[in-house]
């Protein structure tokens, strides 16, 4: 109920039309889900769901500013002061790549703190890497947005994924 109410309440009314920053805390709803399945599962929120919490937080940005890249027109037809559109493609690129590069770490803090495995850190590694160069590639040098936005897709997918099995084979 409280992601639903923050994302149309906050977001959706308040945010979404007023600032080119709106993506980021636009992000919370999107993000807690993956508390409420953690708690679900484990009955309480542990530092490791924080952290998935705050992967999931980070991963948004970059994932969503690939489209407004794309559908820059659009959204200023529309009248949706996305970030390229507010403040223009430059600053959207650089915003994009720090928060792509900030991923990492959020990820490995997974395995820095005990609860994934160095398999985990390896593969999210690689995973970063292919997401990153596809952020530099398609974003900054060649403007082909929906394959970064693909590539993000990818790794989210592939990280979680990898929690997943990484956890499940541990606990066997």
């Amino acid at each position: 109920l409280a992601a639903v109410l923050f994302y149309t309440l906050l977001y959706t009314l308040f945010l979404k039309r007023r600032s080119p920053y709106g993506t980021i805390p636009g992000g919370i709803p999107g993000a807690i889900p993956v508390l409420i399945g953690y708690s679900a599962v484990a009955g309480s929120v542990g530092m490791d769901g924080i952290i998935l919490f705050l992967v999931m937080i980070l991963w948004q940005p970059p994932h969503f500013w690939t489209l407004a890249l794309a559908h820059k027109e659009e959204y200023r037809n529309a009248g949706v002061p996305v970030l390229p559109v507010a403040l223009g493609e430059p600053y959207t690129k650089i915003l994009l790549f720090l928060y792509a590069v900030s991923l990492l770490p959020a990820t490995l803090a997974l395995w820095a703190f005990g609860y994934c495995s160095e398999t985990f850190a390896w593969l999210s590694f690689v995973l970063w890497c292919f997401f990153l160069l596809s952020c530099y590639r398609n974003v900054v040098s060649r403007r082909r947005y929906r394959r970064a936005f693909c590539a993000s897709i990818l790794y989210i997918m592939g990280v979680l994924l990898a929690v997943i099995v990484d956890v499940a084979t541990r606990t066997v």
